[in-house]
């Protein structure tokens, strides 16, 4: 993820690969506070 850097409009399939995989990092190392928060929000 780091060194990641593009344009908003930038829609090439290597940028959307690499977002795919930014989110991928993004959600495994904060999986548990995420599983937090959808339950603060389903209460």
């Amino acid at each position: 993820m780091s060194g990641m850097r593009s344009a908003i409009d930038d829609a090439r399939p290597e940028t959307i690969e690499a977002l795919e995989q930014a989110s991928i990092e993004v959600i495994s190392k904060h999986s548990e506070d995420l599983d937090k928060l959808c339950q603060l929000l389903a209460d």
